[in-house]
């Protein structure tokens, strides 16, 4: 016998080696599609998360211009009860 390869016995080393690769990548592919998976259902909670608070920040807003013009407006008045009542307002 011999030791050296004949074309038919590198083309099966190949075939195999192929069929190797193949499997490896497939394994690795639905590993990496699980992955993907994972990475975007935490990206989905993470921006209801931060679309949550968002919101709140805007409601907080909103609920800050509302207290700020009531409290001009009660300080007006009381500058026009002092002004009619003569009293004066320390500052």
């Amino acid at each position: 016998m011999s030791d050296h390869l004949t074309d038919k016995d590198l083309e099966k080393a190949l075939d195999n080696l192929a069929i190797k690769i193949f499997k490896y990548i497939d394994k690795n592919s639905e590993n990496l599609k699980e992955e993907i998976h994972l990475l975007r259902n935490d990206f989905g909670h993470l921006q209801s998360a931060v679309d949550g608070y968002a919101k709140r920040v805007e409601i907080y807003h909103h609920e800050s211009k509302a207290r700020d013009h009531e409290v001009a407006r009660l300080t007006r008045w009381v500058e026009q009860i002092a002004e009619k009542t003569g009293v004066q307002l320390e500052s």
